[in-house]
C-alpha cells in the first residue's frame, strides 16, 4: 500500500483540482459522502495530471487546425467573390459549380458548391463567412 497520498478533497486535492479532473476524465462517479476512497497517491496523480495536459494539447492543437482551415476557406472563398464579381461586371453568370482555385486559374469541381447548387455564388459567399465568423467567435471565446 502507498502510504503518501493526498485527500482528494483536502487543501491539496483542491489546488490540484484532482475532483473535477477525476470527473471529466474517468469514468467514475465521487462524491464527498461515498464509501469509496478519498485519497490518491501520488504516481496517479501524475497520471491524472499528465492525461490533463495532453487533452489541453490536443484541445489547443485541434483549435489552431480549426482556425488554419477556417482561415484557408475564408481565402477561398474571397477568391471565390471576387471571380463571381468578375462575372458580373462582364455580365455573364458563373455556371452553378464553378469555382477557381487561389493559386491558379484551373476552373475545379466543388463538391459543396455542387450541393448547392440551386443557391446563388453571392449566397453562398455570405452564408460561408457568417458560418466562419460564428466559429472564429467561439475560439476567441475559449
Amino acid at each position: 500500500m502507498n502510504h503518501c497520498v493526498i485527500h482528494m478533497y483536502g487543501e491539496e486535492g483542491r489546488r490540484l483540482k484532482l475532483v473535477s479532473r477525476i470527473k471529466e476524465y474517468l469514468p467514475v462517479k465521487i462524491e464527498p459522502g461515498d464509501p469509496l476512497p478519498k485519497t490518491i497517491c501520488r504516481q496517479c496523480i501524475y497520471r491524472l495530471q499528465c492525461h490533463h495536459r495532453l487533452m489541453r494539447q490536443i484541445t489547443l492543437a485541434r483549435k489552431r487546425l480549426s482556425k488554419k482551415i477556417l482561415e484557408r476557406q475564408l481565402v477561398q472563398m474571397e477568391t471565390v467573390q471576387e471571380r463571381v464579381h468578375v462575372f458580373q461586371r462582364e455580365g455573364t453568370p458563373p455556371p452553378n459549380n464553378y469555382n477557381t482555385h487561389p493559386s491558379d486559374s484551373r476552373p475545379i469541381q466543388s463538391d459543396y458548391l455542387m450541393s448547392q447548387s440551386d443557391r446563388s455564388p453571392s449566397q453562398l459567399v455570405s452564408d460561408t463567412e457568417q458560418a466562419i465568423q460564428s466559429i472564429l467567435n467561439e475560439n476567441a471565446q475559449d
